[in-house]
Formats: C-alpha cells, sequence, structure tokens
C-alpha cells in the first residue's frame, strides 16, 4: 500500500560559507511513516544528507523521503550543503524523536450463537476507528469474523490491530408445538445437546414427564452445552377442559356462554363464522370476561356449528375449532 508523505522544510541558508537553521532543534515522526526533509539554500548547492534509525528511500537533492523504523525510539537527520562556488557549510542535524504507539487487542475471543460480547482497546489513545464505522474504545459485537481497529494518540501517531471473534454453538432445544392433552401423560425431550438441565418444575433430567391436568400446564426448560452456552424454549400443554367446544345458551345460568379464560386479552382477536363463512363475532381484543352468549348483532344464532379463529399478535399464533349451540 502506498504511504502517504509528510514534508518537512528546514529552512536553512548559506551565510560566511556556513550552514545555519531557522527551525526545531528536535522533530517528532511516527514510527513506520515516510517524511520529506526539504532545505533552501543557494542556487545549484548539492546537498549531502545522512540519517539514523530509518531508511532514504528517494533522495532529490534538496529534499529526501525517509521512513523511519518502528523497531526504533529516536534517530538523527544531518545534511550539508556544498555550493557551486565549492564552499562547504557546516552540517544542520537534528534530533527525531520516534513515536510508536502500540496496542494489543489479543488473537482471538468467542462468544455464544445469539449472545453478544465487547471487544475492549486500551484507553490511551485519543481517537479510534473500527472496521465496522464505531468510534468508541469498546464496541458491542455478535457478528462472527475479524475486526479491525486503527487507533491514534495525542501526538497524531496510530497502530492498526485485528482480533477475531468466533461463535461457538448453543444447544439446539426443540420442546415441540404447543399442544392440548386431553386424558394420560406427556413426556417433554430437551434434546441430547445438553450438558445440563433445569425445568421450571425444578427437575434436571433431560426427560419430563407430565400427566394430565385439567389446568393444563406452560414448561420452560434451560439446556447448557459444555461450552457454557444456553438455550431455552417454552411449551403450553392446554387441557381439554379449557376450551369448551359447546354451550347450551338457555338462562339456566350453567354453559350457557363460551368462555376461555386464556383468550380474554386485548393482545388476541377472536373471530367466529357460521357454515357458510359469514362472520357473526368479532373482537380485536379478545373475548370479554364473560365469554360470547352465541348472539349476533342481538340476535339468538340457530342450534349449530360455528368455526372460530384465534389470532395471537404478539407470536403469530392461530388457533381454530369449533363451537356447537345447543338450544
Amino acid at each position: 500500500m502506498k504511504k502517504s508523505i509528510h514534508i518537512v522544510y528546514l529552512l536553512v541558508y548559506l551565510i560566511s560559507f556556513q550552514l545555519q537553521a531557522q527551525g526545531q532543534s528536535s522533530l517528532l515522526s511516527c514510527g513506520g511513516s515516510r517524511v520529506r526533509y526539504g532545505v533552501s539554500g543557494l542556487p545549484n548547492s548539492i546537498y549531502q544528507w545522512s540519517i539514523t534509525g530509518g531508511t532514504i528511500d528517494k533522495n532529490y537533492n534538496d529534499s529526501i523521503d525517509v521512513s523511519w523504523d518502528p523497531a526504533n525510539k529516536n534517530g538523527t537527520l544531518s545534511v550539508t550543503e556544498h555550493s557551486a562556488f565549492g564552499c562547504v557549510a557546516s552540517p544542520y542535524s537534528t534530533n527525531i524523536t520516534i513515536n510508536n504507539p502500540t496496542l494489543s487487542l489479543g488473537s482471538q475471543i468467542s462468544v455464544c450463537q445469539g449472545k453478544t460480547t465487547d471487544i475492549v482497546a486500551p484507553s490511551a489513545f485519543s481517537s479510534y476507528q473500527w472496521s465496522n464505522g464505531a468510534t468508541n474504545s469498546t464496541i458491542t459485537v455478535s457478528n462472527q469474523g475479524w475486526y479491525k481497529l486503527k487507533a491514534t494518540n495525542d501526538k497524531g501517531c496510530s497502530t492498526v490491530d485485528s482480533i477475531y471473534l468466533s461463535l461457538l454453538p448453543a444447544p439446539i432445544v426443540h420442546l415441540g408445538n404447543d399442544t392440548i392433552l386431553c386424558e394420560g401423560t406427556l413426556t417433554l425431550d430437551a434434546g441430547a445437546d445438553g450438558q445440563s438441565y433445569k425445568w421450571s418444575t425444578g427437575e434436571i433430567t433431560r426427560t419430563i414427564q407430565l400427566s394430565y391436568d385439567k389446568e393444563g400446564h406452560v414448561m420452560s426448560v434451560e439446556v447448557e452445552n459444555d461450552l457454557g452456552c444456553i438455550t431455552k424454549d417454552t411449551i403450553e400443554i392446554i387441557s381439554c377442559n379449557i376450551v369448551t367446544n359447546t354451550i347450551t345458551p338457555n338462562g339456566d345460568g350453567w354453559n350457557d356462554k363460551w368462555k376461555v379464560d386464556r383468550f380474554v386479552s386485548s393482545k388476541i382477536s377472536v373471530e367466529i363464522f357460521d357454515r357458510w363463512g359469514r362472520m357473526v363475532y368479532q373482537s380485536s381484543n379478545g373475548l370479554t370476561t364473560d365469554g360470547w352468549d352465541g348472539t349476533s348483532r342481538g340476535r339468538a344464532l340457530p342450534m349449530d356449528s360455528y368455526y372460530y379463529i384465534v389470532k395471537h399478535n404478539d407470536s403469530g399464533k392461530v388457533e381454530k375449532g369449533t363451537i356447537t349451540i345447543i338450544r
């Protein structure tokens, strides 16, 4: 990659055949940088240059390009003017302070898939430029790959380092879709990817067995593998008693309305249709606490089977079924 060149003119001139300097006695350069140093003397003079701590890349007579070795902390630069009349001036010399900032991010870090981690650079620099566009000393990352940082100190000298972020595989856990349990038992399996298991019931085995419960269950499990990565999953076990699909709206106070407690939510929409596909009931805020009484626009519907669609607005889950009215 082509280096940029910083130009410094020493501004020397010949008086009584002596080369005098108007400028600093010590200059600062960044290690690894290329700097052009120039002088201004008598017409047609020849200049003899010498340096320590770096390399002269190009010599233009009245100027030179110098690459300063980042392994050195100090260098020197000297120039002598030989005039066209054969006069030799006293050499002009200056000390060069070579500034070499160092940066070490480490070679590699890792994070569990689906999680984030921080890459922290030393706070000694005045500005930061990461390959992902960030300009803070610390960045939060989650994507696998290389992250490169160019850090610049208060002297204007920069250094570069990179670090690789690798993703650790998280355990695969799938308890299955929410289901209905009407009788007997149901076995839940958290999968073979785990080294340890923790169920919401307190059990720590890979599989657990649930018995029929008229109230239903919401079960969750936390699975950790040998890399320390954790995956969670949840399943809802719905009891047959929760969704009653037959109502007898005869005013006797028993089973007069279709009531499902978990459908009483502003995050749920409910639609009920007759056998011809005509909507007879609709609510975008879930069922009321009283439930649906088998009417449409205040008119009692005839004895028949009706089709319902329940949409969970947060998860996108859709439940369907039938309701039978018996009079």
